[in-house]
């Protein structure tokens, strides 16, 4: 009997699987970027030990062919006589050497026929980038590096028409010799550095395509048979295909993610907001969203992305208590005539008071009255008292998803799990209008009700002519952005849940929790999963009460330094923001009581304390059990998921460290797939002496301060 038997080749996905995270995370430990891309420390070395202890050796030919890379790198120059251009050269070849990419060279007198000839000759040899330095017609080869799908870089050429990333580079003067090169080097670091940005992600979402074996015929014969079936490369083209536009009270992000829950790439700006009276069609007494500055910024990253990816689906997330009244014609406008409301602001007292004394009960409204002008209900009472004419030419409320599927599609749609978003204009238990959007026939402005994942329509032709878009972009309903980030895990499996998304809220979401039990007084909120299911939920401020301890400090925090608050007694007690959250009566009064923190470290570490001891509230409030997953901004510090995890040692603690939740599971509705994202990881319990007895004090002296208050 011949033992020889060839033993099964060890796969990037059997080091996934084994070491329990994504195909892309151990594409980027493997290849040296997991900084670049946030990947925690912990998992990183586990991946590599798990690599190491398989003996792991990726398949270079196979991976060569499925990714369509070549490891092949060209430059185009007029001269290698020149030594400007001689010293441009050996600079490119030094910054592709160090990529392990081969660098390709050619010289071709300013001669434009022999410039394309160079040029396609080497986008056939399926080159990864191809710099042009001093070419005479740079626009013909940009044209065409755009149409086969090549990395284009233009160093000394200047062009206002190029759609390329081209880097400017100063009249070539008579200075010292070193000088130049310096500055050739630093432009050619820039180019390659733009390489990488653009390669990574790419790189690893194209290394979760199933993986190619090699025979000696397929090699031969430069092809190669896949482990399943299915064109790899059209695989990834179709997971490349789904944008995810993130709107967070501070930030919003533009994500392209696959199927499989990968984010490929991400752009991100501020959330801005107009001041009152600034100038625009919805100008008036509020703060409103610089609607049309996000506008702007969404349709050019849409247009930048498409050069990079094939995008098939656009879906917004976005967060709750707000959105827009509109009118067909605000189409034609850069912002409605109506404003979306900035609800960190207060309203003017008689109209505060007037919707007060129409909201209806707690299980008509789905939430607490909460701070400032949240609700939508209450912004629309708003708008109506103070512009009666433009009110009355508004056709439809949508939600901040659906206004940005408004806004591409021409399409109005409601949606189940933004109307649950405390817009008091929904009964979640009933399924029907509040009481008072029937009392004011708001409920007529309430488009027709569609599914997150329904497709409402391809983007706008004139949109899609006037930016680049491709036609054929299909527009989704889009929902809340905690009730996609519980859905990407649900879709795990885990059950009972309780997901834990954090940034400006901490916003617990349980399935485990009998909606008889909420108590608006503590801040909780009815909510809806995707199919309308109620699910309860507590939420507080806790960016904002993160930020008014950490004063600006940065960094992680220091496990020693929580130790010395917890010995010497010092706590932060809420809340620092006008919003009570869990705490009745705390608005505006939170405060530090014991020992200072002594320096910037301290208040860190006080900062992720405090947050971690919130976190601990809300989950206590929707009554978790099981399993808790960790999400959002807070868990890129390992310190605030070891407390929680401490604090609440009878929970099964899992955590996301790429804090994307919201974009996979908004990726999951927009695919329509039933594949299960990988399995968050769990939370090592952090250990401190006296930290139970620290909680206990904490929330014995909030509950005496926040009664007193009261009272």
């Amino acid at each position: 009997m011949n033992s020889n038997t060839p033993k099964k080749r060890i796969t990037i996905r059997d080091v996934a699987q084994a070491a329990g995270t994504s195909v892309s995370t151990v594409s980027f430990v493997l290849n040296s970027s997991w900084k670049r891309h946030r990947v925690h420390p912990d998992t990183a070395a586990r991946v590599q030990k798990v690599a190491d202890d398989l003996n792991y050796r990726p398949d270079q030919r196979a991976r060569a062919l499925r990714l369509k890379r070549s490891s092949f790198a060209g430059m185009i120059v007029p001269y290698f006589r020149d030594g400007f251009f001689a010293d441009m050269a050996e600079s490119f070849e030094t910054q592709a050497r160090r990529r392990s990419l081969v660098p390709i060279m050619s010289s071709t007198q300013r001669n434009p026929k022999i410039e394309q000839q160079v040029a396609e000759t080497l986008i056939a040899q399926q080159v990864e980038l191809l710099v042009l330095a001093g070419v005479a017609e740079p626009s013909a080869i940009d044209d065409l590096c755009q149409k086969r799908g090549v990395r284009c870089v233009r160093i000394d050429v200047p062009d206002k028409d190029s759609r390329s990333s081209a880097i400017g580079f100063e009249a070539r003067l008579p200075v010292d010799a070193v000088i130049l090169r310096q500055k050739v080097d630093a432009a050619m670091g820039e180019c390659f550095a733009w390489f990488d940005a653009t390669a990574d992600k790419a790189l690893a979402a194209a290394e979760a395509a199933p993986e190619l074996i090699l025979n000696r015929t397929t090699a031969r014969r430069g092809k190669a048979s896949a482990s399943q079936k299915g064109n790899p490369r059209e695989e990834y083209m179709a997971d490349a295909g789904r944008v995810v536009f993130d709107i967070g009270k501070t930030n919003m992000k533009l994500s392209v993610v696959s199927s499989g829950g990968e984010t490929m790439e991400s752009l991100s700006r501020p959330n801005t907001v107009l001041e009152c009276g600034a100038p625009g069609p919805a100008t008036g007494p509020w703060r409103r969203h610089d609607l049309a500055a996000a506008e702007a910024w969404l349709l050019a990253s849409l247009a930048d992305l498409a050069g990079r990816h094939r995008l098939g689906t656009f879906i917004c997330t976005g967060h709750g208590a707000t959105g827009c009244l509109v009118s067909r014609a605000d189409l034609d406008e850069t912002e409605p005539a109506l404003p979306m409301i900035d609800y960190e602001q207060d309203m003017p007292a008689e109209d505060d008071e007037a919707f007060l004394a129409e909201a209806g009960p707690f299980g008509d409204r789905g939430s607490a009255i909460m701070h400032g002008a949240t609700h939508a209900a209450r912004q629309i009472m708003w708008v109506k008292r103070a512009a009666p004419d433009r009110f009355a030419r508004a056709e439809m409320w949508l939600g901040l998803p659906q206004y940005w599927a408004w806004r591409l599609s021409g399409h109005g749609a409601a949606e189940i799990t933004y109307l649950a978003a405390q817009s008091e204009l929904w009964n979640v238990a009933e399924q029907r209008p509040s009481e008072i959007a029937q009392r004011h026939g708001w409920d007529g402005l309430l488009p027709k009700i569609r599914r997150a994942g329904d497709i409402l329509g391809p983007i706008r032709p004139e949109l899609a002519q006037r930016h680049g878009l491709p036609g054929n972009l299909q527009i989704l309903t889009g929902l809340h952005d905690s009730s996609s980030n519980f859905h990407a895990y649900r879709a795990s499996g885990l059950h009972p849940l309780t997901v834990l998304s954090t940034g400006t809220w901490l916003v617990a979401l349980s399935d485990g929790m009998s909606i008889d039990r909420l108590d608006p007084t503590y801040g909780m909120t009815l909510n809806a999963d995707i199919d309308g299911r109620p699910l309860g939920g507590a939420l507080v401020m806790g960016g904002r009460e993160f930020d008014a301890v950490a004063q600006g400090a940065d960094g992680p925090a220091d496990p020693d330094r929580i130790a010395g608050l917890i010995a010497r007694q010092t706590m932060a007690l809420p809340s620092f923001d006008d919003d009570h959250g869990q705490f009745p009566g705390s608005g505006g009064r939170g405060r530090i009581v014991g020992p200072p923190p002594g320096d910037a470290a301290d208040r860190r570490a006080l900062a992720v304390l405090y947050a971690a001891l919130l976190a601990r509230e809300c989950l206590l409030s929707v009554e978790a059990r099981g399993e808790v997953v960790l999400d959002g901004a807070f868990t890129r510090d390992p310190v605030f998921c070891g407390l929680v995890a401490a604090l609440c040692p009878d929970l099964s603690c899992r955590v996301n460290h790429t804090a994307d939740g919201v974009a996979v599971g908004a990726a999951q509705i927009a695919a329509r797939t039933t594949t299960r994202p990988p399995m968050p990881e769990r939370v090592a319990s952090l250990s401190l002496p006296g930290l139970a007895a620290y909680a206990d004090a904490w929330r014995a002296l909030e509950k005496t301060t926040n009664e007193t208050s009261l009272s």
